[in-house]
């Protein structure tokens, strides 16, 4: 089952607006809103910001985001990463295989 929100803007205003300071999960998608990564998160606006503003390369561009709470963020990330996967036959862009 996909994530439960919808999509927003990811701008520095609406990621400090819209994104929960609490664990959950969270999706990034580019400026077409295709999928490019779910992540899972003990504070989900704080690793919005990470994506944006930190190392990561791929997701760094990110255009929206959605999110959802979730009292156990990695189950729910490796669930939506296998849902992801087995309906398009690949991993979503910026996620790493999991072996």
């Amino acid at each position: 089952m996909p994530l439960s929100s919808s999509l927003f803007l990811a701008k520095d205003e609406t990621i400090e607006r819209i994104a929960p300071a609490k664990k959950g999960v969270y999706a990034l998608y580019d400026r077409f809103a295709i999928l490019i990564y779910y992540g899972s998160a003990i504070n989900i606006q704080a690793a919005i910001f990470d994506h944006k503003y930190g190392k990561h390369k791929c997701t760094g561009s990110a255009y929206y985001f959605g999110y959802e709470e979730s009292s156990d963020p990695s189950s729910r990330e490796k669930e939506l990463i296998e849902e992801y996967q087995r309906l398009n036959k690949k991993l979503p862009l910026c996620n790493e295989p999991v072996y």
